[in-house]
């Protein structure tokens, strides 16, 4: 309000002012326009080094969302396989009580078999050897008692054998359970530590953009203050030049004035010596020519988008959320495949595999509607946009920010393009 004040009473000031004390003015203006533009380029480079930072801090989150959704899958493959191993585990507990009570039922055979050849009386074997009508009869019994006595030992001995193999099968899945469970620890602390790190970023990015919109407003500010300046220097230029052709004009008037005088008074000496009086009137006039000056506008037409980049605008101001596919909160991915989804078109769901499919585009040859991929530098896709023509495309940057339109050539990361159509 100050400021406004003082421009008005400067600007009457311009209005009513001797030329010498314009010049004076003019020149004050001048300087001032000077510091004013300095200024200007001080807060212009502290307005890039602020977005800078955001455009750091933003990348970070955008990483830490990634590793994020890394590490998710990694718990997700470490519970399937915990899991798988648990289900091995109860087989080979189910087996062992199987091939124990397989054991059980043959010692209970052989023992059944020992107390019938008891009770008939035939004294176990040897009561069946001396049953023999011959010698072929007595070899063949023999051969039969031997053969009998080996099944027995081979099949409690195979066995007992694999009742070990599977009590050592079960010890090492045992022991593969329990690294997994160390395994499972060790990722959900990772997992832990990255959600902070998230979470302090998200502060640092809160800080970052408020500093951006200070310096914002300090480089409009700054920006207000030279146009004044230049407006009253315009001004004070004018009322001088307004004033030279006020001298100007009151010069040439004298001048006629005086010529004037002079013919007059030639022609009264003229007339009184031949005693005849006449009377001359002339006349003179100026016109001024004022030139008006017409501004043509143009305009520029708006680039126009396909009807996959109209659809996406839709979504803008929607939230992000990790993992989120629509419609009320997105992830990158997410919004890029619920476009395409709308129109039929069936991509797949994460950034790096969306990358992989499509047609490839020269970043020359982007049209509305087409995929930008974004990656480290290690060639890991890790974001992902809809171009929309004009260096600009539409995305769910990262947590803590909303759908919106960025600068293609504010990425550093650009990595590749994907046409879907």
């Amino acid at each position: 309000m100050k400021k406004r004040i003082f421009t008005i009473i400067l600007t009457i000031s311009i209005l009513f002012s001797t030329n010498s004390y314009i010049d004076v003015v003019a020149d004050t203006l001048q300087k001032q326009l000077e510091q004013q533009n300095k200024d200007l380029k001080e807060t212009q480079s502290n307005l890039s080094d602020a977005q800078s930072l955001v455009n750091k801090i933003n990348s970070k989150i955008e990483m830490l969302d990634y590793q994020i959704e890394t590490t998710m899958y990694e718990i997700e493959d470490l519970n399937t396989k915990i899991t798988e191993t648990e289900k091995n585990i109860k087989n080979a507990e189910d087996k062992i009580v199987e091939t124990e009570n397989e054991i059980d039922e043959e010692i209970k055979l052989y023992n059944d078999r020992m107390v019938a050849m008891y009770i008939s009386g035939n004294s176990g074997y040897l009561g069946v050897l001396l049953g023999a009508e011959n010698l072929n009869d007595l070899y063949s019994k023999v051969q039969t008692i031997i053969t009998l006595t080996n099944l027995d030992k081979e099949i409690i001995s195979s066995l007992t054998e694999k009742i070990k193999e599977i009590e050592e099968a079960k010890i090492l899945l045992q022991n593969e359970k329990e690294q997994l469970a160390a395994d499972k620890i060790e990722v959900n602390n990772k997992m832990s530590k990255l959600t902070a790190d998230q979470e302090e970023q998200k502060g640092y990015i809160v800080e970052a953009r408020a500093q951006v919109s200070l310096y914002e407003s300090e480089f409009s500010e700054n920006k207000d203050k030279i146009n004044e300046t230049m407006d009253l220097i315009e001004l004070a230029k004018a009322k001088a030049k307004e004033e030279e052709e006020k001298k100007k004009a009151e010069e040439t008037a004298r001048i006629e004035a005086e010529k004037k005088a002079a013919e007059a008074k030639a022609l009264a000496e003229a007339q009184k010596s031949t005693s005849e009086k006449t009377s001359t009137n002339t006349s003179s006039g100026s016109t001024n020519e004022v030139e008006k000056e017409t501004v043509a506008a143009s305009t520029t037409p708006s680039i126009s988008s396909n009807a996959i980049v109209a659809y996406a605008s839709n979504f803008l101001g929607r939230d992000y959320v990790w993992g989120a596919t629509g419609p009320n909160y997105f992830d990158c991915s997410g919004l890029t495949q619920y476009v395409y989804k709308h129109f039929g078109i069936n991509i797949p769901r994460v950034s790096r595999d969306q990358a992989r499919a499509g047609t490839y585009v020269a970043k020359t040859d982007l049209q509305a509607g087409d995929l930008v991929f974004f990656a480290y530098s290690n060639g890991v896709v890790h974001h992902v946009g809809i171009y929309i023509g004009n260096d600009s495309f539409i995305h769910a940057p990262q947590t803590g920010d909303v759908v919106k339109i960025s600068l293609l050539s504010s990425r550093s990361d650009y990595y590749t393009a994907r046409r879907y159509k």
